[in-house]
């Protein structure tokens, strides 16, 4: 039985959270509607004017009940915080300004502005009220309720400042959690491992606001060096790994091995002046200043201000990751939480990679077999029939009738022997190579089909086609399925392959002519398995050219 705590989704959270604080809105609303009703000191035009206050606050209060048990005001939520503030300033203008006891309901908006929208939010609601309430007092008639205004005001002013610090921790331990549990989740290993690095740098880039997340890693066996940049200018997103020369690497991998580093500096005039750079000690867990040489030359190389960086260590690479940045956001906290990141994620990417080596090698082991297989109780057969059927031709006299049919079933048998064997040879493929020679594939198999059918195929790609292995045998066989479907079931003699790799999708389009004005529309069953077994999905459609088209989505 498995006792394992289930994991609430952030989300869920988030509305659990709406509906208290909206919840404890309608209390507070309650509550203050019976204190001015009860509370009779105050007769006349200002005590009806404060009942009316009280009582539009308590329908604003249910509003936004009603709102979020509907789920409608999810996207309005810092608004309804900034209209509790000014509610609460109509309610103190009308019950004796900044004497008033209910400045006290300030804090509502300050504690639930801070804990859901941190430091930032809370503080400027602090400052906001804070104002309010002093210029309440301002405007008050004795000065001798001045001192009691701005004993009020710096209360709020510090408590409210402590609210919005702690909110702000909150707030930044929750995103670390959903963080951690992001990266911490198994991407599909049919996908390999490049796939899991790159969403793993884009989120740890997301979560920093950082403009670059770069990877270098060099193997210990052969010392050979990549690097990975995840938001480098000019590009979408990830770009894929690049080697690097040994040299090229070396100052970035020069940084004190296997610690956790933090560099800051200024701005340009006080850059040398003012650069900040320390390593935590594994030893006495202390923070010790790195060479200002090596870490200023290492932001140089990284064109940044400020960054932070933790060891990594993937499979039989070693390396470091870098977070860059051009303020001085990141500091000693952001970079323990990096490598807190770096010790969660990297360990699933290496169980990625072992899932996958395991995967493909059982792959590989069962498309042997059903290679064999194959040969043995289908190639073989066809094989003999063919010789019987050259036995039968050569033992007919070249004058009997049936010589042209017995000539045409040997060529039919031939061909599906062929076939067949061809067909053997695509299973027994474990793999196909990615990028070029996964074009070069194709190009193959279209010249076959040329030769075999007399049908033009024209193949063409659009961007860099950076696929895994495994993504590259399951694309291909998607399409010489769609090839084969042109050859055997249409009579088309032209015919097109479109590839295009962009934005986390490989897009296949498979063409061919089709002489029917409006043609038949259909799905092609096998494909669409195949497709959504990879997270993807198969639509046809008709071009303006005449051209019917089976465009295939698949995620990499």
């Amino acid at each position: 039985m498995n006792t394992r705590p289930k994991i609430i989704a952030a989300t869920t959270l988030d509305a659990e959270e709406a509906h208290m604080i909206a919840r404890m809105r309608l209390v507070l609303a309650v509550s203050m509607l019976l204190t001015g009703i009860i509370d009779l000191s105050d007769d006349g035009l200002i005590h009806r004017l404060s009942t009316i206050v009280f009582f539009g606050y308590v329908l604003y209060a249910i509003a936004i009940v009603v709102g979020t048990e509907r789920k409608v005001l999810q996207s309005q939520e810092k608004t309804v915080h900034w209209l509790d503030i000014w509610w609460f300033a109509l309610i103190i203008i009308v019950t004796g300004g900044s004497l008033s006891p209910f400045f006290l309901c300030f804090f509502f908006a300050i504690l639930t502005t801070s804990f859901r929208w941190g430091f930032e939010e809370g503080a400027s609601a602090t400052l906001v009220s804070a104002g309010i309430l002093i210029t309440c007092g301002l405007f008050s008639e004795s000065v001798s309720d001045l001192p009691r205004v701005l004993m009020r005001s710096a209360f709020l002013l510090a408590i409210g400042y402590m609210s919005a610090y702690w909110g702000d921790s909150k707030a930044a331990l929750t995103r670390r959690l959903q963080l951690l549990r992001e990266v911490s989740r198994l991407s599909n290993p049919r996908f390999g491992i490049d796939q899991t690095i790159n969403s793993v740098l884009g989120k740890i880039k997301d979560f920093y606001g950082a403009r670059e997340c770069i990877l270098v890693l060099r193997d210990v066996d052969t010392g050979a060096c990549s690097i990975r940049i995840y938001g480098r200018a000019g590009t979408s997103g990830a770009v894929a790994s690049d080697k690097i020369s040994v040299t090229a690497a070396a100052p970035l991998l020069a940084l004190p091995e296997a610690c956790i580093t933090t560099y800051i500096s200024s701005s340009w005039p006080l850059r040398f002046f003012s650069a900040k750079a320390h390593y935590l000690d594994g030893e006495s867990q202390k923070w010790i200043p790195i060479e200002a040489y090596t870490a200023r030359n290492v932001a140089e190389i990284l064109e940044a201000s400020c960054y932070i960086s933790a060891p990594v260590v993937l499979m039989r690479n070693s390396g470091r990751l870098y977070v860059t940045a051009h303020d001085r956001r990141c500091g000693r906290p952001d970079a323990l939480f990096l490598g807190h990141i770096v010790a969660q994620a990297f360990p699933v990417i290496e169980n990625i990679g072992l899932v996958d080596r395991m995967a493909t090698e059982a792959a590989s082991q069962e498309r042997r077999k059903i290679a064999m297989d194959l040969h043995d109780t289908a190639i073989q057969p066809y094989i003999g029939l063919r010789l019987s059927i050259s036995a039968l031709r050569n033992k007919a006299s070249n004058g009997n009738p049936l010589m042209h049919d017995i000539e045409k079933l040997l060529e039919t048998t031939t061909h599906v022997v062929s076939e067949l064997r061809r067909y053997g040879k695509l299973v027994q493929v474990t793999s196909a190579e990615s990028g070029s020679a996964f074009l070069a594939s194709l190009h193959k198999q279209t010249a076959y089909i040329k030769g075999l059918y007399g049908i033009e195929i024209d193949v063409s790609s659009e961007g860099n086609i950076n696929i895994n292995d495994r993504l590259a045998a399951e694309a291909l066989q998607l399409v010489n399925e769609g090839l084969n479907n042109i050859c055997r079931h249409t009579t088309a003699q032209h015919g097109s392959v479109m590839l295009y790799c962009a934005d986390g999708w490989l897009r296949i389009s498979i063409g061919n002519e089709s002489d029917e004005q409006h043609p038949t529309v259909f799905t092609p069953k096998s494909m669409s398995a195949r497709a959504a077994a990879l997270g993807g999905q198969v639509r046809v459609q008709s071009n303006v050219n005449g051209y019917t088209v089976v465009e295939i989505e698949i995620p990499v």
